[in-house]
């Protein structure tokens, strides 16, 4: 039975890549064709250039010329094609950091948010409750003022 490679800090393992092109999986989808259409292009340009601007004489020297120009058009297209899935790749982590980022920072500010309505809601109840026991309290009053009986319950009993 094969153990998984333990990574430190008790991470997951990092992507599965390709051995010479040291693409990850996730990404094969995106460098492969990407590398397809610029070697294409790359030497199309080779091939038409070295046509077009051969020198004069032997058509072997315009194709030796075109074969060692081949393989660095190759190789920039390897190399954008490679820089490009990890930009794509820490794009995307930087996405989601950021996402989390922000997805903490809102909840926060709702948190905050509740606390202040509940707050308030709850200075509202104690000035309404207030404002019963006082109007309660200055009925009675008037009725012991005037000398009338008050048989009036308090706010709290109602």
């Amino acid at each position: 039975m094969a153990q998984e490679p333990e990574t430190p800090g008790g991470g997951s393992p990092p992507p599965e890549r390709e051995s010479i092109w040291s693409v990850s999986e996730q990404w094969k989808a995106l460098y492969f064709p990407l590398f397809t259409a610029l070697t294409i292009i790359g030497a199309g340009y080779v091939v038409w250039h070295g046509i077009t601007h051969r020198p004069p004489g032997d058509i072997h020297d315009a194709l030796v010329a075109i074969i060692l120009r081949l393989a660095p058009t190759i190789i920039v297209s390897a190399g954008v094609s490679f820089v490009t899935t990890e930009l794509g790749r820490y794009t995307a982590m930087l996405s989601d950091v950021l996402r989390e980022k922000t997805d903490k920072w809102i909840a926060k500010r709702r948190k905050e948010e509740r606390e202040k309505i509940r707050a308030e809601g709850q200075e509202e109840a104690h000035a309404q409750r207030q404002k019963l026991w006082e109007d309660w309290n200055n009925r009675r009053m008037e009725s012991a003022a005037k000398g009338e009986p008050f048989d009036e319950p308090p706010p709290s009993l109602n």
